[in-house]
């Protein structure tokens, strides 16, 4: 737990201007108020509030859920500041199940007001497409998953497995999708990690953003940096827009390599050329 609280801390200390102003005041702000006037649909202090509950505050107990309404709150009001923070809810499942969906609306909403927001890694794990057609890439032949119930999902794993120990690299990808996000199982990440792995040693390029997004996290695996960088750079070669992303930003920051912002600048153009918005936006600050 001291490791999440210290990750949510660092996070919104980059934005949290409301709660450091009420560190700062002589007097220990009043709750009550604030609640009374967020309610009331003053922005201010829905994002405020959003800080107090996030971190437990003012002898606040922490309480993420309290903390997500508030902010979808001020987020729903277009206040940039709480589109970000609730982004990375979404993006960390902090009371909440992760959704890249919702994280990615909710920064992007951010980013067209607040070009200067630190930038965000980008997750993309092939759980957003989990109902499309899924190709074996063999003699022409595909599963088509045509409901999202856990229970089709759960009869689909044990086909996934058998092809993928026989080596099949979509199926090893698919059958990573289902053990990241839990769906006709339970959510595994050292399972995901397994799969996405031995789909990534195969080239695939999803895959290989996948395992990226694992190391980035320290989703199933220790942090590491340099080993996301590694696999964001084979998918990003392969035309991975993502990927592409993920990578300009780890060298406009230097996470997991050397600053260099004449190859973030490149990579971010491959991405904005292939339609990705966020890139061209971030292309603009450097």
């Amino acid at each position: 737990m001291k490791k999440v609280l210290s990750l949510l801390v660092f996070s919104f200390s980059l934005l949290a201007s409301y709660a450091q102003t009420g560190e700062q005041a002589d007097t220990v702000p009043d709750i009550q108020a604030a609640i009374q006037a967020a309610n009331e649909g003053n922005v201010d202090a829905q994002c405020f509030l959003g800080i107090v509950y996030s971190v437990g505050q003012y002898d606040v107990e922490q309480n993420y859920a309290e903390a997500i309404k508030y902010f979808t709150m001020a987020a729903e009001k277009g206040e940039p500041t709480a589109q970000y923070n609730l982004s990375l809810f979404y993006i960390e499942g902090f009371g909440v199940e992760p959704d890249t969906v919702q994280a990615q609306k909710w920064y992007d909403l951010a980013l067209k007001q607040r070009a200067d927001l630190p930038p965000l890694i980008v997750e993309r794990p092939a759980t957003n497409d989990i109902d499309l057609t899924i190709n074996t890439k063999k003699k022409g032949k595909s599963d088509k998953i045509t409901s999202k119930t856990k229970n089709k999902f759960a009869k689909a794993i044990p086909t996934f497995r058998t092809r993928a120990e026989a080596g099949d690299a979509v199926a090893q990808y698919n059958l990573g999708v289902l053990y990241y996000d839990g769906i006709g199982t339970e959510r595994n990440y050292k399972e995901a990690l397994k799969w996405f792995r031995l789909a990534a040693e195969q080239g695939d390029a999803d895959a290989q953003n996948n395992l990226g997004i694992m190391y980035y996290h320290g989703h199933g695996v220790g942090k590491n940096y340099s080993q996301a960088f590694h696999w964001y750079s084979l998918a990003a070669e392969q035309g991975h827009v993502a990927a592409q992303y993920n990578i300009a930003i780890m060298y406009e920051q230097g996470i997991g390599t050397e600053k260099d912002r004449a190859k973030a600048k490149q990579w971010f153009r491959k991405a904005a050329d292939q339609g990705y918005a966020p890139a061209e936006q971030r292309m603009q600050n450097l």
